[in-house]
């Protein structure tokens, strides 16, 4: 082993151990040496192949090599997922800012469904606080979930039951007939187990939070993770909306307490109706179809057939779909090809895998 695949290996050898250095048993070994070899990969190619070199012109490749530029102008611009974006990269010491069509860097976005995080690492504090255990239930530290008194917050935590409420929560008129229906949530018996995802669990463990910590949800997370992360710009509900990003490519701002909420409602879906051509909608639902379409075959690939390819995803080009990833045998991607066709006989099979005969693990 050269000095380099020593240092590699050493370094790998930290964060493997780091990872395990906690006293939450569940995340333990989460993520084995092969896996942070996987995450380390393309700056460790780098390294290996192009020795000698500033730290900037290893910047520069890893920004090249990551077709960031085209995938997120791909993103805004041409699938119109979101209006703007602001992405900033690298570390403390040296970091660049991408920013398309967004007021400036300090620009605002509304996170929705990734703000889950935020839920779990405060679970996670609280767990590494001794202040709960993951395994203990939710009535442990929030009795008024009386139904839920066999379902821990690991099971919550990491999506592996389905929770459900017997009325839609945001038909509740005040805020105490919106905790009544919370309070009274239960196991959903009748779920998919393919598809367990929910807002629900992060909502009650919003409760748990606060009832362990004594303090609102959103104080707990601006004392305990924004301030220590130096994250001055990140809020719950923030109060100063000229900076907030426009979330759905419109401009428009109704006015609740003016405008009723069936006259808002009408006025949203004229708005829908005439700015959304039918060509728009074909085009937006073909584009699903095709998206779910690839991640299916490569979920084939992957959970049933064991195809050995790191990184692996698939897009699909009019007729043809395009495997990628990194793999150091033609063979697996060739069989991987004729699962595509087998499957998918419609679609011509093409490989974009890039064969790494020296590729190792550790």
């Amino acid at each position: 082993m050269d000095n380099l695949d020593f240092k590699i290996n050493n370094f790998i050898n930290f964060l493997y151990n780091n990872q395990n250095n906690t006293n939450i048993s569940n995340f333990k070994n989460f993520y084995s040496k092969n896996d942070y070899y996987n995450f380390l990969y393309d700056i460790i190619f780098l390294l290996q192949n192009y020795p000698n070199n500033d730290i900037k012109f290893y910047k520069e490749q890893l920004f090249i090599n990551s077709h960031i530029l085209y995938y997120l102008n791909e993103f805004i611009n041409e699938m119109k997922m979101a209006p703007s974006m602001v992405l900033k990269y690298g570390t403390d010491k040296i970091n660049d800012t991408i920013i398309i069509n967004a007021y400036n860097e300090n620009t605002l976005y509304d996170i929705a469904s990734t703000s889950k995080t935020f839920t779990a690492v405060a679970i996670l504090k609280l767990c590494e606080n001794n202040l709960i255990n993951l395994d203990d239930n939710i009535t442990k530290y929030e009795p008024r979930f009386k139904n839920l008194k066999d379902i821990t917050i690991f099971d919550l935590l990491s999506f592996k039951v389905s929770i459900k409420t017997k009325e839609r929560i945001d038909k509740a008129k005040t805020k105490e007939e919106a905790e009544n229906i919370l309070f009274n949530i239960e196991y959903n018996e009748n779920a998919d187990p393919t598809f367990l995802y929910t807002d629900m669990g992060c909502l009650v463990l919003k409760y748990v939070v606060e009832n362990v910590t004594n303090m609102r949800f959103s104080d707990f997370l601006n004392e305990e993770i924004f301030q220590k992360n130096q994250m001055f710009n990140t809020v719950l509900n923030p109060k100063d909306l000229k900076n907030v990003a426009n979330e759905n490519n419109s401009m428009i701002v109704l006015n609740t307490g003016k405008i009723s909420l069936d006259n808002c409602a009408k006025i949203i879906s004229d708005i829908v109706e005439t700015k959304v051509t039918v060509k728009q909608e074909e085009d937006g639902n073909l584009m699903i179809e095709k998206l779910l379409k690839a991640q299916s075959i490569v979920n084939k690939l992957y959970f049933e057939e064991r195809v050995n390819i790191d990184f692996m995803h698939a897009t699909i080009e009019g007729n043809t779909i395009y495997l990628h990833g990194v793999s150091d045998s033609p063979v697996v991607v060739e069989s991987a090809l004729q699962v595509i066709r087998s499957q998918m006989p419609e679609y011509e099979a093409k490989s974009a895998v890039s064969i790494i005969h020296d590729f190792k693990t550790y």
